[in-house]
């Protein structure tokens, strides 16, 4: 059965022990995917697994195991496409990956072995965590616009001034 991840203005992530079906598609559309092959597993009777990549203004990166062997076919239009992989004998015990890329206004990486420590640790520090988000998201505190404190009661005969203030986010 055909996998699909998708990152739509969003994250996709998957790693640890996984499932890797023959055929994978990936989307991401102002995203980021981030999936990790180095734990994953697959039918021993699977020789060839084609993984398709749509990256559309986001970003897709891809940490493979030592070993694999990838044939890529790559469409980059202004966007930045690596695939950062050494030359290994066929005679690997993994499957080999056919891996269809195309990339508009983002980035797609592959990484191999030990390359792909490095790139898993980029990836954390590019993604922001949920801490981080809520610090976003949080406004800060409002003041009033209009200060009550100089307004004056009903039963006084002069007026008074009513100040106004501008917002402070220093509180």
């Amino acid at each position: 059965m055909p996998a699909k991840l998708m990152a739509v203005l969003g994250v996709c992530r998957r790693k640890g022990r996984w499932e890797v079906s023959q055929t994978t598609t990936a989307v991401v559309l102002f995203g980021h995917c981030n999936i990790d092959f180095r734990e994953a597993f697959a039918d021993p009777e699977i020789e060839d697994m084609k993984l398709t990549v749509l990256c559309l203004f986001g970003n897709a990166t891809f940490l493979m195991p030592e070993g694999v062997h990838i044939r890529p076919s790559v469409v980059s239009i202004l966007a930045s496409t690596g695939f950062d992989v050494a030359n290994h004998k066929r005679e690997s015990p993994l499957p080999t990956i056919a891996m269809e890329t195309t990339t508009l206004f983002g980035r797609c990486r592959v990484k191999i072995g030990e390359d792909a420590e490095a790139a898993h640790l980029e990836v954390a520090e590019e993604t922001p965590s949920r801490r981080q988000v809520d610090t976003v998201l949080t406004p800060p505190p409002v003041t009033p616009m209009v200060d009550f404190s100089e307004v004056p009661d009903a039963g006084e005969a002069e007026p008074s001034k009513v100040s106004l203030t501008s917002f402070d986010s220093a509180a």
